[in-house]
């Protein structure tokens, strides 16, 4: 089956080089989308601290098992892993493997 527009594509967008992904699937297949609309570092929590310092963002907010992503995504191995938890505000962070992003 052959796809013919009728008028002018528009142009592809592009990021800019090294920007992070704009979504993530998880290992848990959680989806999450960047909130860096928010700033370059993500948004400050306003309940709750994350971690001791409390400077630890919410970077990426998510659709399943997780509600967000905190903190940049660790690109030290073959495999990418972020911290994660269930509630924005509550519960233990946890280790999650990226299967796929998008940019």
């Amino acid at each position: 089956m052959k796809f013919r527009s009728t008028r002018p594509l528009p142009p592809p967008t592009t990021s800019p080089p090294n920007a992070p992904p704009t979504q993530l699937l998880l290992s848990d297949r959680a989806v999450c989308d960047s909130v860096q609309a928010f700033g370059p570092n993500g948004r400050l929590l306003i309940e709750g601290a994350p971690g001791q310092d409390g400077s630890l963002r919410v970077t990426y907010e998510c659709d399943g098992p997780v509600s967000a992503v905190f903190g940049p995504i660790n690109e030290a191995t073959t495999t990418w892993a972020v911290r994660a938890r269930v509630t924005v505000t509550q519960g233990p962070l946890r280790t999650l493997f990226v299967k796929r992003a998008w940019r």
